[in-house]
């Protein structure tokens, strides 16, 4: 395993796209998973992410309309949060560089207080809840303005789920991860 986070940036970025064609099925599974966490049943608010397409896609959990999902939007560095009800409301946008992510552009914008549940995505994690992410530090600074009520759950694929990563003062972990 690379000692660094660019490798293993690159290293996790290329198992990704060797895995594609089994996001799918690996998505349905987590989606179940998020449907029997006790946090889901008790969650008003979730704090969803548009996948990029090498991540898992748990737009599936859209259809509970007993939820608020909310989506980050990136202004500046920060992400702030969108109430989103259908896919098609995830709209196209440029951010990190030239990187195309799709956000909600129009939705009723939701405070962080309150998400009472919080899907994050990332590189990679370990079953500790240390996180690896793309390298922004969006999610670490949302992390670290978290409440308490706020469970935060790390969402990947099992080749994701490592021993270790290496860490900075700024890496927060996530309460709990989820893979399949």
């Amino acid at each position: 395993m690379p000692h660094s986070k660019p490798a293993l940036r690159r290293q996790m970025r290329a198992q990704l796209r060797a895995e594609l064609p089994h996001r799918d099925t690996r998505s349905a599974a987590l989606c179940e998973q998020i449907r029997r966490l006790p946090a889901w049943a008790g969650a008003r608010t979730v704090g969803l992410f548009a996948p990029l397409p090498e991540e898992p896609d748990l737009l599936a959990l859209l259809e509970h309309h007993d939820k608020r999902f909310v989506f980050p939007s990136i202004q500046g560095t920060t992400l702030h949060w969108r109430v989103a009800t259908h896919a098609e409301q995830l709209l196209p946008v440029e951010a990190m560089g030239s990187r195309v992510l799709r956000e909600p552009t129009a939705g009723e914008p939701v405070d962080l207080g309150a998400i009472e549940l919080l899907l994050v995505p990332g590189l990679a994690f370990t079953t500790e809840g240390v996180r690896l992410g793309r390298g922004g530090g969006y999610y670490d600074r949302v992390l670290a303005s978290l409440p308490r009520h706020t469970l935060s759950v790390g969402i990947c694929h099992a080749f994701q789920v490592l021993g270790s990563l290496p860490t900075e003062a700024h890496d927060l972990p996530v309460a709990c991860v989820l893979y399949a």
